[in-house]
Order: C-alpha cells, then structure tokens, then sequence
C-alpha cells in the first residue's frame, strides 16, 4: 500500500501537547519448524485522538517465511486512550492493520518484493494503521492512528528451502460511476479463491476535498486528507460497494493480505 504522510508522536509517560510517534517493541520470540519459521514482539502506536487525547495501539507483531516469500501480519491489537490519569480501553472493537513494511540489515533494505532473504537477524519496520471504537456516553467514540514500530527478527531457515508450490492468489478490481454528486465504487475479487481482509485507502485528488464515506466500515484520517475503509473478507466472484459524496475527483487504492493491490479513480465531475 501507498504510504502516507501523517504527524508522529513520541511514545513515552503521557504528557499534554505531545505531538510525535514512534513505535515501541519488546524482545521478540522466535518459533522454528521444519517447514516454517516465524519470529513475533510486542509493538505499539501512539499518537492524538479526534479529542486530542493521548491514545495508542498495542499489539502483536509477526514476521514469518516458509524459506520462499516473506510474510508481516498484526494479531491481537487493543486500542486505549489517557483519560484520567489512567488509560481506558476501545473495548467495542479495535484494529490494528500492516500498512506496508520493510526488512533491513546493517541500514539497507534486504527483503526484495516480500522474497527471504536468507538466515540471519533482521530489523522489521512496519507502518501500521489502527482504529479503536468504544460506547462512550450514549454515543460511539473513535480514536484513528497511524505510525510505525519496529521490533528485531531471527530466521535461521535455509534459503533454498524446498518451495511448495504457492497457492492461486485472489484477484481485485475496481470500477466506480458517478451520479448526482455521488461516487460508487464496486471492488470485486476476480480471481479463484476468497481473500481474508480488505482495506481501502481514498482521498480527493486535484484539490477536491475528502470525499464523504456514507458507510459505517469508512472513517476519515486527522490529517482531513485521508481516509480507509475497512472492507472484510471477500470470496471468490463476490463485490462490494463504497458510497461517497464528492462534487471533485477521488482515488483510491485497496489491499489485501494476500499481497494484491488495485488503484482507481472517479469518473469525471
């Protein structure tokens, strides 16, 4: 996925008027088999909230490899926010999702197109995006963050590893129309099995405003700029619609887990 420009937030004891992020990891754990590989640490986010609260995303953090390809994924992700002098849980529903990533040794990027690049310890930087909901007062309340965390992985899995032959991959694509100042984009898995999890990032283009999401799944970035909706699993012939209400131009681009990725733009005004 595109990366995006976006404030960081520096993650350390709470302190009024913070405005910086960095991602923030334990000692990671390596597990090896014989035909797999995998090394995890604990990582987190950090930044300001739609009410300007110090919030965060902690999560688990997971790299593995079959000796072939590369692969990144969160798991177990919880949202809070300082309230209080005390940090109070999204508990309605909380994600935390891979954005993009990168593997480096000795500062140079190693992992080319998500191949292993062989035995030895690597430092993963992941560029994650989260969002926290919790029912808070009669109303919902969200909290939207975006950052990077890095943790120090370990694979000892020989290079040459007999490949399995590699599973068909989903296949996406998007078209859109455009009606009385509302834009509908169709995603459509074209390809021969089902994917597990969609996202879809989008903004206005040629100076257009953010486009506005008339679905529950969409929820604009506190930068304005951005926004993602997050779309779910989505089988094999199957699509999904996204309504937007923009008088100007909009792109968007979805993601999958599978490594698949399919840009788009409106039609016209």
């Amino acid at each position: 996925m595109g990366s995006l420009a976006a404030a960081m937030f520096a993650l350390a004891v709470p302190q009024v008027g913070a405005q910086a992020s960095t991602g923030e990891a334990s000692q990671p754990q390596t597990r090896a088999a014989s035909q797999n590989e995998e090394a995890c640490g604990d990582a987190a986010i950090r930044g300001r909230d739609q009410a300007d609260r110090d919030s965060k995303a902690t999560f688990r953090l997971c790299a593995s490899t079959s000796g072939d390809r590369m692969y990144v994924n969160t798991s177990g992700a919880k949202c809070q926010s300082y309230v209080f002098l005390s940090w109070k849980d999204y508990d309605y529903s909380c994600y935390a999702g891979v954005e993009a990533w990168t593997l480096k040794k000795d500062g140079k990027d190693v992992a080319d197109s998500r191949v292993y690049p062989g035995p030895g310890t690597y430092k993963l930087t992941v560029t994650v995006t989260s969002r926290g909901r919790r029912y808070d007062g009669g109303a919902f309340s969200d909290s939207n963050l975006r950052g990077e965390a890095t943790i120090d992985v370990t694979f000892t899995v020989p290079e040459d590893h007999p490949k399995p032959p590699e599973p068909p991959k989903p296949t996406l694509s998007t078209s859109a129309t455009r009606e009385d100042g509302t834009v509908t984009v169709t995603v459509t898995n074209t390809g021969d099995r089902d994917d597990s999890r969609l996202v879809m990032f989008y903004n206005g283009i040629n100076g257009a405003a953010l486009p506005e999401a008339g679905d529950s799944r969409c929820h604009s970035w506190l930068d304005g700029k951005h926004g993602s909706c997050e779309l779910g699993g989505l089988d094999q012939g199957k699509s999904t619609t996204i309504l937007f209400k923009t008088a100007g131009a909009m792109s968007w681009s979805v993601s999958g887990d599978d490594d698949i990725d399919v840009n788009g733009t409106s039609p016209a005004p």
